[in-house]
Parts: C-alpha cells; sequence; structure tokens
C-alpha cells in the first residue's frame, strides 16, 4: 500500500529476502554506520489520528542482534523499549513542547492520536556491521476498525504440528501462547525447537510477558528464520501470505461469547496459528486447547475477523 494511505507498510529486505517475502517488499533500504550500529531510517508520508505503527527489524546470518526503534517528527521523538530489554541499548524519548497526546510508546508499538504527516522511523541495530539478511517493516493502520469484511476466498497452507501451551507448557503453561506459536511454525518448517526453550528465551522481564512482539520475531532470526509482524486492515494481503504457503500467527482478543469454539471464554490478547480461511470459517491451531488433540480449531469466519482485524490486526510471518 501507499505510505499515503489510512494503513500500509514500509518493507525492506535484502534482495534475496525480499523475492520470497509473500507481500511487496523493496531492496533499497540505506544503511549507515554510527558507532557500533547501524542504523536506517523509513518514511512515512502520513498517517491518519488514532493509528498503531509497528516497527520489526529481523536479522539473521550474524551474531545476536539487539536493536532499537524511533519514531521522529518535527525535531521531536519517541522511543520504544530496546530489542530485547536490559540491552544497554536506547532509543530517543518524546523532546520538547509537543503535546503528550500526539503519541504515546506501548511495548511494542507506537500509537498516534492525531493526523501526522513526514514521519520518519528510526532503526538502530546491534549485530557486528551493516546486516547482510535483514527484513525490515513499518506498519500502520486505524488502531480499531468498524465491522471488518472476512476472507473473500478460499486458500489453505499446510498446517503445522499441533502444540498445546496447556498441556506441555509446564508451570508457564497459560502464559506462553506467543512461544508455542512460533515453535509451532517452526517446526512446521522442520525445525527442531523446544517449546519451554522458546518460551525462556522469549520472556521479557521488563513487562514479565513473553509475547512481546519484537522479541518473538528476534528468537526466530536466531535460529535462521526471518519474519516480521504485520499490522493487516483486510484479509487481502493475509490471503496471499497463506497462499504462498505461509501460516499467520494472528493476534486475537474477544469478549466472552464471541468466538464460539475457542478453548477460551474471552481472552485480552492471545495468538493462535492461522492455516487456512474462507468466506465461511478460519482453521487455525489454537495452543490454548487442553490437549495436543484438541488445537487444531475451526471457527466461524466473522466471528473470528472481528476477534483479529477489529483491534491492530496484528500477524508474525515466519519465512523458511
Amino acid at each position: 500500500m501507499s505510505p499515503k494511505s489510512s494503513s500500509g507498510n514500509q518493507r525492506f529486505a535484502d534482495p534475496q529476502s525480499a523475492q520470497v517475502y509473500p507481500l511487496p517488499c523493496a531492496e533499497d533500504l540505506a544503511w549507515e554506520a554510527n558507532g557500533e550500529d547501524a542504523v536506517c531510517r523509513i518514511h512515512i508520508d502520513q498517517v491518519p489520528a488514532e493509528s498503531i505503527i509497528v516497527p520489526t527489524l529481523s536479522v539473521i546470518g550474524t551474531h545476536d542482534y539487539t536493536y532499537t526503534a524511533s519514531l521522529h517528527h518535527q525535531g521531536h521523538a519517541w522511543g520504544l523499549p530496546a530489542v530485547p530489554t536490559g540491552t544497554g541499548q536506547t532509543a530517543p524519548q518524546a523532546t520538547g513542547p509537543e503535546p503528550p497526546a500526539t503519541v504515546s510508546t506501548h511495548v511494542d508499538c507506537f500509537h498516534v492520536h492525531e493526523a501526522l504527516s513526514s514521519l520518519t522511523v528510526e532503526l538502530r541495530v546491534r549485530c557486528g556491521g551493516i546486516p547482510a539478511r535483514y527484513l525490515a517493516n513499518v506498519a500502520w493502520r486505524p488502531l480499531q476498525l468498524e465491522a471488518p469484511a472476512g476472507p473473500s476466498t478460499s486458500v489453505c497452507c499446510t498446517p503445522p504440528p499441533a502444540i498445546s501451551q496447556i498441556s506441555q507448557g509446564g508451570g508457564v503453561g497459560s502464559r506462553i501462547c506467543s512461544p508455542a506459536c512460533l515453535t509451532m511454525v517452526m517446526r512446521g518448517f522442520d525445525a527442531d525447537v523446544d517449546l519451554l526453550r522458546v518460551a525462556d528465551e522469549c520472556y521479557d522481564p521488563a513487562t514479565k510477558l513473553y509475547g512481546v512482539w519484537p522479541n518473538a520475531i528476534r528468537q526466530a532470526a536466531r535460529r535462521g528464520f526471518l519474519g516480521t509482524t504485520e499490522a493487516f486492515a483486510s484479509w487481502a494481503d493475509a490471503e496471499r501470505v497463506l497462499a504462498a504457503g505461509h501460516p499467520l500467527i494472528a493476534s486475537i482478543r474477544f469478549a466472552a461469547g464471541m468466538l464460539p469454539g475457542a478453548p477460551m471464554q474471552s481472552t485480552g490478547g492471545h495468538l493462535v496459528v492461522v492455516h487456512g480461511a474462507s468466506p465461511e470459517c478460519v482453521v487455525a491451531n489454537d495452543p490454548a486447547a487442553p490437549t495436543v488433540a484438541t488445537v487444531p480449531r475451526t471457527y466461524e469466519a466473522d466471528a473470528f475477523t472481528q476477534a483479529w482485524l477489529s483491534h491492530r490486526g496484528a500477524a508474525y510471518i515466519l519465512l523458511p
């Protein structure tokens, strides 16, 4: 989508990665060395009020990387926590007389509360040089959507092996939907990965969360899988991803009774692996199921669409 749209992306990658990513991806991102860091800047023409901006960086083929993301507008800057936290890296924070309500920072995204134009997202990565294999993405869309439309076509990919966070997650089982989904997708790409180790490495001590989006992508990258967090505003691009053989790790939320057939009555935030969709239904591996046998689920398409796309529309995408 155009950077002038109410929702869209600015994606950049090395030529090899850009050719295999299932959605449009440019190859011309300019990196510059700055001390220990490599820095790039991604520009957005404008975003409307009450939008979410989600920056993500994935780097593979080098030693362990850390990074920060900051949003810049008219001389002011807002920074997200370093990925992972506790690295010693810091991003610029809000400066000057800009009203506090203009932009707010969250664990893994920015919320823009007033319409803004000419924004820049700066990514500052520490990886021992200029990244050779990388995928950088800045996604934006309205934070809330009213009555988003369901899938328009029938499309599916191979479902990954099922994992129940409840029966296989030990003492942290109820909290590790994100690591469980990552592990399912990586195992679907024939990777030998251990659920509890992935969960331990995804844990963020600053927030005490296991599901911080950029750290999930970083943990997949450490195992050789480039990835990103998208912010979908419709099923159109999601259908393209599924058609290319990539499952979606979708972030959903729903009130009691609003997603019939779900293993939870309600949730303020949960992740599932979507591997098929049609105008009638969405098929997914839901790690909150009590047993491995009950992880595969079929959800009514409109109910699932509301649970996913009405708020944020976030999903992880990994490249095998």
